[in-house]
C-alpha cells in the first residue's frame, strides 16, 4: 500500500555540485493523494565534519571479567546549520493546534541558502568525513508523526596550482645488500619535472635502478598514494589511513646490472585535493612511492606531490567534468543520525563527486572534411582560453597507521 504522501527534496543542479560562496536553491516537495492537517514544513541545511574512531587498550584493570577496554574517539566539527520554515508555523507546543489543510496534490516550496567561503569540499573515508545535506520534515500535531527526507549535495572548493610553490623533484635512496660472497649496493633514483597535479592529468616519472649485488631486484613498482590523517581534540591521538590511489608495476632489475625508465606515466583518478583546507580534523597528503624489494626488505623512494583542482598557469579550468569519488576502500554509507533515528539517502545512492580535468590538444572548431591543409586546422589551447569566457570561482605521540 502506498503511503499517502511523501516527502522529497529537489535541488536546482540535477548534480548536485556546488562551489562555496554559490546559493543553493531548491524546492521541498510534498506530494499528498489526500488532504492533510500539518503545522509547518521545515528543512535544515548542514555541513560539518565527523572524525570517529575506536582504540582497544586490553583489559581493564579495574574489572575482574575478561572485557577490553575500548576507549572511542569522537570530534564533530560545524560549519553551518539553517533551520527554514518554509510553510505554516513550524513547530508549535499547543497541543489544540490542528494545524492548517493542504488539498490533494503536489506542493513545492521554494528555498535558497548562501554557502560560505570558508568551509572545505566534501569528503568520505574510513574514520570520517566531510558531509553536506538538506533534511526536510513534514511537521505534525503529533511530533512522533512527523515525515523527514534526506538529501546530500556535494561542495567544492577550487585549488589552484598557479598559486602554489611547485617544481621538479629529484629524490635517491639506497641500501646495502650482504649475502655469503660479497657485499653490493642498490641505489634507486626518481624525477618528476612537476609536483602539482589535478584529476585527469597524467604524473611522468624517470626511473634509474643501479643494482651492484648478486641479488635480483623485484618488484618494482610506482604509486600515487594517499594518506589521510584523522585527529580530535587531543592533539596526541591520530588515525592514518594509507591508500594507493594509482599503481603501475616497473619490473625488475638482474644482478649486476642497470636499469632505467623514462617516462613511467600514473594517471590521477577523480579524488580530493591535497590538505582539505578548512577542516581542523582531517589532512590528506599525496605521494608518489618508488619500492622495490631486495630479498625480504623494501627500499622506496617518496617524492611528494599537490593535488589540486586547476592546473597551473590557468585561472580557471574551461576541459573539466564531473565525476563521482573515485572507489574508495571503508569509506562508509552515507546517513545521518537524527533523534536515534538512522537516516540513509535517496534510494539512488549518491556519493561525493569532484572535477576532472580533461585536457584537450584541439581548439574548439573541429576539422573540416575537405580542409586544404593542417595550417589552418585547428586554434591552439592558448587562443582557446582567451576566447572562452572565465568562469567564477569563488608532532604525534601516539599515531596508528592503516594501509587499505
Amino acid at each position: 500500500m502506498e503511503t499517502p504522501r511523501r516527502l522529497s527534496i529537489q535541488y536546482d543542479r540535477q548534480d548536485r555540485v556546488y562551489y562555496v560562496g554559490e546559493v543553493v536553491r531548491g524546492f521541498v516537495i510534498l506530494d499528498l493523494e489526500e488532504e492533510c492537517h500539518i503545522t509547518g514544513i521545515e528543512l535544515k541545511l548542514f555541513g560539518g565534519a565527523e572524525v570517529k574512531w575506536t582504540d582497544n587498550r586490553g583489559k581493564d584493570p579495574h574489572q575482574r571479567n575478561d572485557k577490553k577496554l575500548n576507549i572511542e574517539h569522537n570530534v564533530e566539527e560545524i560549519y553551518f546549520k539553517r533551520t527554514m520554515v518554509l510553510w505554516g508555523k513550524g513547530r508549535v507546543d499547543n497541543n489544540h493546534d490542528e494545524g492548517e489543510v493542504l488539498v490533494a496534490g503536489r506542493h513545492m516550496f521554494p528555498f535558497r541558502y548562501h554557502l560560505p567561503t570558508d568551509i572545505p569540499c566534501s569528503f568520505e573515508g574510513v574514520y570520517g568525513s566531510v558531509r553536506y545535506y538538506g533534511l526536510s520534515t513534514l511537521l505534525t500535531k503529533c511530533s512522533k508523526q512527523n515525515e523527514t527526507t534526506l538529501s546530500f549535495f556535494s561542495v567544492l572548493q577550487e585549488l589552484n596550482l598557479t598559486y602554489e610553490t611547485l617544481g621538479g623533484v629529484r629524490k635517491q635512496q639506497d641500501t646495502t645488500i650482504r649475502s655469503c660472497c660479497r657485499s653490493g649496493r642498490v641505489t634507486c633514483t626518481v624525477a618528476i619535472p612537476n609536483c602539482g597535479f589535478v584529476p585527469g592529468q597524467s604524473i611522468t616519472a624517470n626511473i634509474l635502478v643501479q643494482n651492484k649485488s648478486t641479488s635480483k631486484v623485484k618488484g618494482a613498482s610506482l604509486a600515487l598514494k594517499q594518506m589521510v590523517r584523522y585527529g580530535s581534540y587531543d592533539s596526541h591521538k591520530s588515525r592514518k589511513v594509507l591508500w594507493d590511489a594509482q599503481h603501475v608495476h616497473v619490473g625488475h632489475v638482474s644482478p649486476e646490472k642497470c636499469q632505467r625508465w623514462e617516462g613511467v606515466t600514473l594517471d590521477v583518478p577523480c579524488i580530493p585535493p591535497s590538505r582539505l583546507d578548512c577542516c581542523q580534523y582531517i589532512d590528506i597528503k599525496y605521494d608518489l612511492v618508488f619500492r622495490v624489494m631486495v630479498h625480504a626488505h623494501a627500499l622506496t623512494v617518496t617524492l611528494p606531490i599537490i593535488i589540486g583542482t586547476i592546473p597551473q598557469g590557468h585561472h580557471s579550468s574551461h576541459n573539466w567534468e564531473y565525476k563521482v569519488q573515485h572507489p574508495y576502500p571503508g569509506a562508509k554509507n552515507r546517513c545521518v543520525i537524527v533523534d536515534g533515528t538512522k537516516l540513509k539517502d535517496d534510494p539512488e545512492g549518491f556519493m561525493s563527486t569532484f572535477k576532472i580535468y580533461r585536457p584537450s590538444n584541439r581548439g574548439k572548431y573541429p576539422e573540416l572534411e575537405c580542409s586544404p591543409g593542417g595550417a589552418r586546422r585547428f586554434l591552439t589551447d592558448s587562443n582557446e582560453e582567451e576566447e572562452g569566457e572565465e568562469e567564477e570561482v569563488v608532532e604525534e605521540d601516539e599515531d596508528s597507521e592503516t594501509n587499505v
